[in-house]
């Protein structure tokens, strides 16, 4: 088995440790592009070194592009000093299925708000509350615009 590259404990560090990669195989951010290929200047956003302002994260197609251009592969492994912390926590929910933990009801049952309606109310208290933060002249001019978009179909 290859020797581990790095200890990766959370996202932040997955990042610092790529972009320590590309450094070591001396490939530049826009050869890193060319050969996972992602768009120009993508690895740029997705490499950055400050993490927490990038719009741009590491996605379920993005990673394993990164990663294959590098040369490198995720390995999920037992951390035996966090497992002794959750085996505290484990044995005071007893086996009991997490989801019922949390919500009260076995995982397979439908969740009543899933339903249409539900998005239905959740957009009309959207809509208000936009139309809320909204001044007079504001509110009139987009009534204005939605008559002449109504009428313009006719």
């Amino acid at each position: 088995m290859p020797e581990p590259l790095a200890r990766i404990e959370n996202y932040v560090q997955l990042v610092n440790a790529l972009r320590e990669r590309a450094a070591a195989l001396n490939v530049s951010l826009t050869a890193l592009d060319t050969l996972s290929g992602l768009h120009d200047g993508y690895s740029a956003h997705l490499l950055t070194p400050h993490v927490q302002s990038s719009m741009r994260t590491l996605g379920k197609t993005s990673l394993g592009c990164v990663l294959g251009a590098l040369g490198t592969e995720l390995l999920l492994i037992e951390n035996p000093a966090a497992m002794i912390k959750l085996s505290d926590r484990l044995a005071r929910i007893g086996g009991r299925n997490l989801a019922q933990v949390r919500n009260g009801k076995p995982s397979g049952t439908p969740k009543k708000w899933l339903r249409a309606s539900y998005f239905r109310a959740l957009g009309k208290r959207g809509g208000k509350a936009r139309i809320g933060m909204l001044t007079k002249a504001e509110r009139t001019r987009l009534g204005k615009l939605g008559a002449r978009a109504r009428w313009q179909e006719r």
